[in-house]
Order: C-alpha cells, then structure tokens, then sequence
C-alpha cells in the first residue's frame, strides 16, 4: 500500500511542476520564440511540374496531414502551365513552410516518375526561423530540396550571403555545407 502512496504522490508533484514550469512542457528549445504571425510576411513557394487539381490537392492534404490551422489562407496564383506560387496571407510557421516546401516535392499519393518538379520557397529569415546564428536575421534565403536528394527528410537554406545550410528534420537543427547542391528543376523559379 505504501508503495501506492508513492505513486500517486510523484504523479501528483509531476502534474504540479508541469503546471507551474509550463516551459517543460514544450518540445521546443528554449531559443526559438513563440510564432508570432507576421501579416506582412513574403514568404513564397514556387512550384513547377503538378497539374493545377493535383496541386489544390497537395495543399489540402499538407493542411490536413499537418494539422494547419483551417482558417490559414493557403493562396494559389497560377503563373502558367503546371506553374504555381502558393503564399500565405497570414503567415505560417518557419517549421511548417520547411515541411511544405519538402511535401510539395514528395507529396502522398503522387508519383512524380516522368515529371520535372521544382520546388522553390523564399523568405527572409527572422529568428522564429531557429537559424543558428544571429547574423542571419534579416537575410533573404531560398528553400529546396538538395539534388539527389536520398534522405527525403531535408531541406537546404540557402542564404542571400552565399551560405547554403543543410536543414534535417530528424536532426533538427541547421548545418552549414559546403555543396549547394541545387536542383536543376528549380532553376528559373
């Protein structure tokens, strides 16, 4: 019985010190603030290969599977056969735009054999972008997925200062590389 009492007291301290520290309770580190949207925000992607129904349908299944809040505005400007810029009116988190800009090349359901996709994303960096030192604030970047791409879970920084970054969602965290290693498909976006 009083091994019980343990129990249920350590859970009951637990539960406190989650509810007074709520910081514990997030999985993010500490340095990146708190998304704050920004409405005057410009970040772009620029995608090239899909037909216009199957990108409505990458963009609803992206929202779907990544849980976006269903009041963001996910806008579509068609700029000519199988070219598409998506913006954001209201913003989207660094993390997600990462994400979207790796889905749209490796979308579910699609098979993208026989296709050129290019996938393009720009903006410039602020510090929600959790980029790994401050000099970077400030700078424009564009956002793609590295030419013979093996890992399917990376996306590449390259920044307005010639730095290209390596951004891996399993180690997540940015690494400075040496290759750019841009996609041809992407060229002219």
């Amino acid at each position: 019985m009083s091994r019980l009492l343990v129990l249920i007291v350590s859970a009951v301290i637990a539960g406190g010190l989650l509810l007074l520290f709520p910081r514990l309770r997030s999985n993010k580190p500490p340095s990146v603030p708190a998304f704050i949207p920004d409405l005057k925000n410009n970040k772009t992607i620029v995608v090239r290969g899909w037909r216009e129904a199957e990108v409505a349908v990458i963009v609803n299944d992206f929202a779907r599977v990544y849980d976006l809040n269903p009041e963001l505005e996910i806008r579509r400007t068609q700029l000519g056969s199988e070219l598409f810029r998506l913006s954001f009116p209201e913003d989207i988190e660094p993390g997600n735009f990462f994400f979207f800009v790796n889905y749209l090349r490796y979308p579910k359901h699609f098979d993208p054999k026989g296709r050129k996709i290019g996938v393009l994303g720009r903006s410039v960096l602020t510090s929600q972008f959790d980029i790994p030192e401050a000099a970077l604030v400030g700078k424009s970047a564009e956002v793609y997925v590295p030419s013979n791409d093996d890992q399917f879970d990376t996306v590449y920084v390259r920044v307005n200062s010639g730095q290209t970054y390596e951004n891996s969602f399993a180690a997540g965290k940015w690494k400075l590389v040496g290759d750019a290693r841009f996609p041809e498909a992407a060229n002219g976006l």
